[in-house]
């Protein structure tokens, strides 16, 4: 990952980085993944992409926040992952904020669900701070 990254960052001045891809067999996700990769393609970005999948984010985060630089765009795949539904991935995507507070981040649209339970509504209050506290 580290050659990549800085045989991109040599060629191009900074990467664009799909972290925490996802890595399971929902061909939804996989398909949504494809279609960004498509966008940056035909806006003539797709050389820059640096793609890290969920699995390797998970287990290897240290190593990578050394390698990717403040003026790498980061990119969070849409779906339907945001919410009190599948807190694992809302808690993912949180860190990555949390993690990388001066890069610039999109995050592709995405379905948000929070319940009206009083555990969903604390988790919410919490997206709403990190999310807000993130300047780009």
């Amino acid at each position: 990952l580290s050659n990549q990254i800085e045989s991109v960052r040599k060629q191009y001045g900074y990467c664009v980085v799909f972290i925490a891809v996802p890595s399971h067999g929902n061909l939804g996700d996989q398909a949504i993944v494809y279609s960004q990769r498509k966008i940056f393609t035909d806006y003539g970005l797709g050389e820059h992409i640096i793609e890290i999948p969920s699995h390797r984010y998970l287990s290897c985060f240290p190593e990578i926040k050394k390698f990717i630089q403040d003026k790498d765009l980061i990119v969070i795949d849409g779906g339907g992952n945001m919410g009190s539904l599948w807190l694992h991935e809302e808690h993912k995507m949180q860190h990555i904020v949390q993690n990388f507070p001066l890069n610039k981040i999109i995050i592709f649209p995405e379905t948000i669900f929070y319940s009206e339970d009083s555990n969903s509504q604390e988790e919410l209050k919490k997206s709403i701070q990190v999310y807000s506290a993130h300047s780009n």
